[in-house]
């Protein structure tokens, strides 16, 4: 079963998200920058009764964000791996938020799309650097 909005076909979360803990609690403290502190989001999970739920719900899809059912997406991924049985997955720290990951891709250097977008704006920002520097 999936839930998506009629307009753009994105998936939401089921029902019981609006009665759990999280739905009454500010959505930051779930989306956290890289590195950021995801604890507080943990410790709304822990107390919640849907916290099996929610983490199996968000297991089965490919949440890339945020902390669901008490994980953040890189306990999820390495979860999924493991559950998948990849024995060739392997641990990595991300060079931008020094979270460790598990990936099974040889080149992939970055944990997650913020870490990615947050690299590429620290690329750009030298490039321009660079470019004012050397007119």
């Amino acid at each position: 079963m999936t839930w998506e909005t009629p307009l753009t076909g994105a998936e939401l979360p089921p029902a019981w998200v609006i009665g759990a803990p999280c739905g009454q609690t500010d959505p930051e403290a779930f989306f956290v920058d890289p590195g950021g502190n995801v604890e507080p989001a943990k410790s709304v999970c822990a107390g919640c009764d849907v916290e099996e739920m929610c983490r199996e719900w968000a297991i089965a899809r490919p949440q890339e964000h945020g902390v669901w059912g008490g994980m953040t997406e890189n306990e999820r991924s390495r979860e999924r791996a493991r559950r998948r049985g990849e024995t060739g997955s392997t641990e990595r720290e991300c060079i931008q938020c020094g979270e460790t990951y598990w990936t099974d891709y040889a080149l992939r250097t970055l944990c997650s799309d913020e870490c990615r977008h947050a690299r590429n704006l620290v690329r750009q920002r030298q490039y321009d650097q660079r470019r004012r520097e050397a007119a």
